[in-house]
């Protein structure tokens, strides 16, 4: 696998080496929001994704890799690793980490419980809907980073003309905020999309390092 358009390694690479887990969405789904002066446009709903792993060697390789994603829409991350149950087809995978119950149809394809409820097929159920368990595709993965959501701040400067200083202004006042005592992550991997249209997120590594990123 190719890493984006604009990632070039560190010659002499610093810092710690680890790995990184992109999804792209089947059918160039969007994975990012943005805005315009006419409102804002959310996401695709986006089931299936085709998935990348990348290893870096330091926090400047990290940030040089996100910006190489910046101009992918139908991409993001996820903290997490390939599972037991990964396949090695190079087929698209559902964002799972635990198991999930749901039917599949006669060709094997999934389908929710929420869809068989919200179309009304729980008549078609032991006729051409089976029950099926997805297994998951992914485990939890330690990261040296993580990423911090802003919502409704006040005061903050005009962030599109400097994203590192908006990142050093949210940063600074980040009071009674600490960080998790687990290495590991504990949550179900989660997105983060790499889009400067409306920044939201910073990434913060350990050491100080930091850049908004958009959700």
């Amino acid at each position: 696998m190719n890493p984006p358009e604009g990632f070039t390694p560190d010659e002499a690479p610093a810092g710690p080496t680890f790995s990184i887990t992109v999804l792209r969405a089947v059918g160039q789904r969007r994975l990012v929001k943005t805005y315009t002066p006419t409102g804002k446009r959310g996401t695709d709903e986006a089931g299936r994704f085709l998935v990348e792993r990348h290893e870096v060697h330091s926090p400047r390789e990290f940030f040089a890799f996100l910006s190489g994603l910046e101009s992918r829409r139908d991409r993001c991350l996820v903290r997490a690793a390939t599972g037991r149950w990964f396949p090695d087809d190079g087929e698209p995978v559902y964002r799972l980490l635990h198991p999930q119950t749901a039917y599949a149809d006669a060709a094997g394809r999934r389908v929710t419980e929420e869809k068989v409820r919200a179309h009304g097929r729980e008549p078609e159920v032991g006729e051409t809907l089976f029950h099926a368990t997805a297994l998951p595709m992914f485990v939890e993965q330690p990261t040296p980073w993580i990423a911090v959501d802003f919502d409704k701040v006040s005061g903050e400067p005009d962030w599109r003309s400097d994203l590192p200083g908006t990142a050093k202004w949210l940063r600074d006042r980040m009071t009674d905020f600490q960080l998790p005592t687990s290495s590991a992550a504990t949550v179900e991997p989660s997105t983060m999309s790499v889009r400067r249209d409306m920044p939201r997120h910073m990434t913060v590594l350990p050491g100080g390092g930091s850049l908004p990123r958009a959700r």
